[in-house]
């Protein structure tokens, strides 16, 4: 396999870089077949058939949610010893596998265990490998790659649910479960498994798209990274962690009960997967926007501005009970979300360099995890127990200020 991978570096005629971000962005669209938007889809249909309330349906991905917040620091040194083609093409295997088994048994016990596995790595392996190995390749151009990789992942947000909701309407909700598998092999574990370089430093490369070959380079990403020990005893570290707490509590609960919301306002089915896609492109234009301008702003200032748009579309959502309305929510809280995502992406490594960033982004991932799980599952509590989402949506907004305040007066560590 090396010589295969030397193989493609010398055939490549531009950094090869490049094409990691490529295979790694592939691989986390096809990752998004257990992403909560894609599970949005299927509560209605789930939830129709199968008389299972929200809470039941959301409770696989909360548990799975439970789990990664302990398997996520061991997944983030997995990462930095096994490195992230390993850990990548497994996991996608896996997550395959699970899928596919959804159409032939399918109770309370078969959904916990099969698509929590499927949950499972994508919040924790499959996100931290995917997206360190980008932070890996580069440097200079790190915030524009990594606002690159959420554009690239936020198609996998946009076509993975309507592909599915396509799916349901043509072979029913079950073997939908069956070709979303298949899908994750094909367009996820192949690519990685084939493409996917862990570090550049393997092939004597450095890791930055200009002059790449034998240049000098001196920054915090070689001689002045953080140990995760280090890390470990900075506050800034714990406040990035429970901002990216907050935050995917947030998004993560409107991403769950999106579609729900829209069709109970009394948008049709697939409309609503539509405003999914919309949230997704919104996702991938702020991604790259914000990415790009993290090389010239200042972390604080961004984090606290993308929380903000992310607040505003979460309380516009509940408002939308036209198509209008809301692809607008969804555009301004992709736009925020895509920005959101840049705290663990470009920020831990920006602060802490990039020696132990699998280890570092596995603590942060362990609070993100946490959110995700706490998030969707709340929701889905305060629903059914209210029969509305007027309390709902409001408190994601209050939760998202908190975060856009918090994050302001975040400033960089220093040793």
């Amino acid at each position: 396999m090396n010589q295969f991978s030397l193989f493609l570096i010398k055939i490549t005629p531009f950094y090869y870089g490049w094409i990691i971000l490529l295979s790694s962005g592939i691989a986390t669209i096809a990752a998004c077949a257990a992403a909560a938007l894609t599970l949005s889809v299927f509560v209605t249909p789930m939830a129709n058939e199968l008389g299972w309330s929200r809470t039941l349906i959301i409770g696989a991905p909360t548990i799975a949610g439970l789990i990664a917040i302990t398997l996520a620091p061991i997944s983030g040194w997995v990462i930095d010893r096994k490195g992230d083609k390993f850990v990548l093409s497994i996991s996608l295997l896996i997550m395959g596998i699970s899928l596919i088994f959804l159409n032939y048994w399918i109770t309370p016990l078969s959904f916990y265990i099969l698509f929590g596995i499927a949950r499972l790595l994508f919040v924790a392996p499959i996100m931290n490998s995917g997206t360190t190995v980008v932070s890996r390749w580069f440097i200079r151009r790190r915030g524009r790659a990594n606002g690159i990789s959420i554009l690239i992942t936020s198609i996998g947000m946009g076509l993975i649910p309507v592909y599915s909701q396509f799916l349901i309407d043509t072979v029913g909700w079950r073997e939908a479960w069956l070709w979303l598998g298949v899908t994750v092999w094909i367009i996820g574990a192949i690519p990685s498994l084939l493409f996917i370089i862990s570090k550049p430093e393997n092939f004597n490369i450095n890791p930055d798209p200009i002059n790449t070959t034998n240049e000098q380079y001196n920054d915090i990403e070689t001689s002045g990274s953080w140990t995760l020990k280090e890390s470990l005893s900075s506050p800034i570290l714990w406040i990035l962690c429970t901002n990216m707490l907050l935050l995917s509590f947030v998004h993560t609960s409107v991403n769950f009960h999106i579609s729900a919301l829209l069709v109970a306002n009394g948008l049709q089915p697939m409309t609503a997967a539509f405003a999914i896609t919309v949230l997704a492109i919104g996702t991938g234009l702020g991604g790259l926007l914000w990415g790009i301008i993290s090389e010239k702003m200042k972390s604080n200032i961004r984090g606290s501005l993308t929380a903000v748009f992310t607040g505003t579309g979460a309380l516009i959502f509940l408002f939308a009970d036209n198509t209008a309305m809301a692809f607008s929510a969804a555009l301004i809280f992709g736009f925020g979300l895509g920005g959101t995502w840049t705290i663990a992406l470009i920020t831990l490594p920006n602060y802490f360099g990039r020696v132990a960033i699998g280890s570092i982004r596995g603590i942060g991932d362990l609070f993100m995890n946490a959110g995700m799980a706490l998030g969707g599952l709340s929701s889905g509590i305060i629903y059914d127990l209210t029969q509305s989402y007027d309390l709902v949506f409001p408190l994601l907004t209050i939760i998202a200020v908190i975060s856009a305040i918090s994050l302001l007066f975040t400033k960089e560590p220093k040793k």
